[in-house]
């Protein structure tokens, strides 16, 4: 217990230290240049005084910050880490260099210059003070990023089911929007010769003329061509009625033109007006079938859809940049989905063109950048968990050693007492079982703060469970020692405890050392897409098995015991609960095979 306050001390006085090292600082900033006015000369000593206190009190910091990190480095490592993160920004920032040159500064007389560097170095030990203050363990921040990243795949993959359903929908829209744009593309050269017949309204020669008449004649030729390569009834009977117009619209200007070379211009009029008129009721037909098509295609429909996927891609391309004034080239995937979207855009630029054909390929690009972007996020992602699992391995095995160690040294307390029997008990011993009973309590609450981070950790089903347990022998245990109990039935139920605590770190040194070497394979022999187990199948069947010894062997001493007491009869209910609940967790383990 002496060491756990010990070590609660250690964690809090850095802190303080560099609290009052940035009051210090801050005092400096705030008085130095008024009181180097008032008084040049008479408070220069004082003042240079108070600075060189100030990089005297970072040194020591410094060095207790050190020692402080080798300390908590078994019990407590993510504050170890705080205090060698703090220590390492306090040299990244050259902070006694600073110093020094403020004490330069001061010593010359340059308080403007010293203001503006205190200033500076102000900032800079707010700074180490939030990281020293930060309780976010470096677990908490890999398991957000793995979070995050598990996030930014889901989103990744739903955007690739969506945009493999655009591009289904194009594919079947394919034929009629194509055939559409074919129709309006007739319609357009129509009415284009419709136009220049209009002119030639007006003033024409006979090969002018003649010259239309061969033009008008050829996209009759084109839309007979189109009609051959339709296999739409409907399509097909609007083109043979289309291109025979069209056809008679070139017989009458040749008549037309051979009426110009006779001049007899009223004639010819007739014809050319005709002529125009029937192209035009083509052109409104092919624009009317042409419209059908595309509404049957649901071409706008599509332009839309794929605007909104691109919007969607743009937006997971933000999430995937590195924030605002943070330096990195952003999370994996983030250039591919860029790409992805700007794919996005053509294929949708395409479609409000009405060339269904020409969205294919880029919506098909679009997928393409999408995959390689969820390969580089698998990669990214499957390293944090690698990096999150080892993380968490060495967090637990660090909690489970140092409650072990105090529960080992509470059975050669409570041994100790026990060999003197009560009634030989001191003041002292009477003190010593009282402080154990705390102990005993405190690991009690660190066994169950670690049962809710496994639960919390979710992959293994067995282990939150024999955690909780162990965390409530422990009460139990507590409860007997309060009760001056250190008895045969006291001591057994600490070295159950032991021998739990005991499997418990060998079965996650077990895993720590498969997990060093499956890193040291190739990704694709890993042989897990998700997220790896905390325990392996065989760690768990083993802690499983002996969790069913203890119980079998702690029935077998209570039949033993002739004499049924009620605590006999309380126990035995307790591990018939126990029963219940391994045979639960037994067939959730079958179950997640």
């Amino acid at each position: 217990m002496k060491a756990e306050a010990g070590n609660s001390g250690f964690c809090v006085r850095p802190t303080r230290c560099a609290a009052l090292l940035i009051a210090g600082c801050a005092l400096l900033v705030h008085v130095a240049p008024r009181s180097a006015l008032a008084q040049p000369a008479g408070t220069q000593p004082t003042l240079l005084q108070r600075q060189q206190d100030v990089r005297q009190r970072l040194q020591e910091l410094e060095s207790r910050m050190t020692l402080l990190a080798r300390v908590l480095a078994e019990s407590e490592p993510d504050k170890a880490d705080r205090l060698r993160t703090a220590t390492d920004l306090c040299g990244q920032k050259q902070i006694k260099r600073r110093l020094d040159d403020i004490v330069l500064l001061v010593k010359s007389g340059d308080y403007s210059a010293a203001e503006r560097a205190q200033g500076e170095l102000l900032a800079d030990l707010e700074e180490i003070l939030q990281q020293l203050q930060d309780t976010g363990s470096d677990f908490d921040r890999k398991r957000a990023e793995r979070e995050r990243l598990e996030r930014l795949k889901r989103g990744i993959q739903s955007l690739m089911q969506q945009q493999l359903e655009q591009l289904y929908r194009t594919q079947a829209a394919a034929p009629d929007g194509e055939l559409a744009r074919r129709l309006r593309e007739q319609a357009d050269a129509l009415e284009g010769l419709a136009e220049r017949q209009a002119e030639l309204l007006k003033q024409a020669t006979g090969a002018e003329q003649q010259e239309l008449a061969d033009s008008t004649e050829q996209q009759a030729g084109e839309l007979d061509k189109l009609r051959q390569q339709t296999d739409q009834a409907e399509v097909a009977a609007a083109l043979e009625q289309s291109a025979g117009e069209t056809q008679d619209s070139a017989a009458k200007m040749r008549a037309a033109s051979e009426r110009l070379e006779a001049q007899e211009d009223a004639e010819a009029g007739l014809d050319q007006q005709a002529a125009e008129e029937q192209l035009r009721r083509t052109v409104r037909r092919l624009r009317e079938q042409a419209q059908r098509l595309a509404e049957r295609a649901k071409v706008h429909e599509l332009e839309q859809q794929q605007r909104a996927l691109a919007q969607r891609a743009g937006g997971l391309e933000k999430e995937l940049s590195p924030k605002p004034g943070k330096a990195g080239l952003g999370t994996p995937g983030q250039r591919q989905v860029g790409n992805a979207q700007r794919s996005m855009q053509k294929a949708a630029e395409r479609l409000a063109e009405q060339r269904v054909r020409a969205a294919e390929p880029e919506e098909e690009a679009a997928l393409e950048q999408l995959q390689r972007a969820l390969d580089e996020l698998d990669d990214a992602l499957r390293q944090v968990r690698r990096e999150e699992l080892e993380e968490t391995l060495t967090a637990l095995d660090a909690r489970f050693k140092s409650m072990l160690a105090r529960q080992r040294q509470i059975r050669d307390d409570v041994s100790a007492l026990h060999e003197k029997a009560p009634r030989g008990w001191q003041r002292p011993d009477q003190l010593k079982l009282s402080e154990t009973a705390q102990t005993q309590r405190a690991v009690a609450a660190d066994c169950a703060d670690v049962a809710r981070i496994l639960v919390s950790e979710g992959t293994t089903v067995l282990l939150p469970e024999l955690t909780g347990d162990l965390a409530r022998n422990m009460e139990d245990i507590a409860d007997r020692l309060d009760q001056s109990d250190t008895g045969v039935q006291t001591q057994r139920r600490i070295a159950e405890v032991l021998a739990a605590l005991e499997e418990v770190v060998g079965a996650i040194e077990v895993r720590r050392k498969q997990e060093l070497q499956n890193m040291l394979q190739p990704p694709d022999q890993d042989g897990q897409g998700g997220r790896q187990s905390l325990l392996p199948e065989s760690v768990e069947l083993m802690l499983l098995r002996s969790a069913q010894v203890r119980i079998n062997q702690r029935t077998a001493d209570l039949s033993a015991d002739s004499a049924a007491s009620p605590e006999a009869a309380a126990e035995l209910a307790r591990l018939a609960a126990r029963q219940r609940r391994l045979v639960e967790i037994a067939r959730q383990m079958n179950e997640r095979k």
